[in-house]
């Protein structure tokens, strides 16, 4: 019996400390999807390469402090909150945050996305990095 108890113990000790850990960059097509809206060159102006950071933990099944937060790019939906995972969460942060140092920026496009993933069984912590220029649509008596 206490072998079968030691053997028991053993197993849940080593799932708990067995994990995976991976670090991804990712840069998107080059085709932009504007949520079905194609813009021209002339439509926007370009301000600055912007830059920014998010983090969130998961425990169980369960978000830790994850701020909902809604920044926006090409070639990403920001509508993703269904995919059980809380890396679409924090990418979104990370986008809201690089559009937060640049005031004037309505959107950014084809963002480039650095990705570090440490996942165990009870425990995940997802940190995304994003780059990518931000833009500032035209107003109506600009384009004319």
């Amino acid at each position: 019996m206490k072998k079968i108890v030691l053997a028991v113990s053993l197993l849940f000790t080593l799932l708990f400390l067995v994990g995976c850990t991976a670090t991804v960059s990712r840069i998107p097509g080059t085709r932009p999807t504007w949520l079905d809206m194609r813009l021209e060159r002339a439509d926007y102006s370009i301000l600055a390469t912007a830059t920014g950071e998010a983090s969130g933990e998961r425990i169980l099944l369960f978000p830790v402090g994850l701020k909902r937060y809604f920044g926006s790019a090409s070639g990403w939906s920001i509508a993703t909150f269904g995919d059980g995972t809380i890396i679409s969460t924090v990418k979104s942060n990370a986008i809201y945050e690089a559009l937060k140092k640049v005031p004037d920026a309505d959107f950014m496009i084809e963002p480039r996305y650095e990705m570090s993933v440490e996942d165990y069984l009870f425990y995940a912590k997802v940190t995304i990095k994003v780059s990518g220029k931000a833009i500032k649509l035209k107003s109506d008596s600009e384009l004319k």
